[in-house]
């Protein structure tokens, strides 16, 4: 399993797509598009709370180069966004596919 660290040094990559899906009801995969062949991680199905928690801590190790322009986050169901999102100073483009479990607290 590559380090998850490695997206800080691509520094050209520009789109990064993110997608969680459901293989076969027992596996569950980050796909990062740009690198297919690296799977970052596979692990048995587990209560729901449990793997929706560990995907947040996932999702905010992948943490990529401030360059990247474009984000695509699809099928992650953890509550929280991770804190480098705001810090990706060339983003042009977030888009959130799927991702029934995000909250969202609007300051009023």
């Amino acid at each position: 399993m590559q380090s998850a660290k490695a997206l800080l040094e691509k520094q050209h990559l520009q789109e990064l797509e993110l997608r969680w899906r459901d293989d076969d009801d027992e596996k569950f995969r980050v796909v990062r598009q740009w690198s297919p062949q690296l799977q970052l991680v596979s692990r048995k199905a587990e209560p729901e709370n449990n793997y929706c928690l560990e995907d947040e801590m996932i999702l905010q190790g992948l943490q990529p180069h401030h360059s990247v322009k474009k984000l695509v986050i699809a099928g992650f169901c953890g509550e929280r966004l991770p804190d480098w999102i705001g810090n990706l100073s060339s983003l042009s483009s977030l888009e959130i596919r799927n991702c029934s479990g995000l909250r969202f607290d609007i300051a009023t």
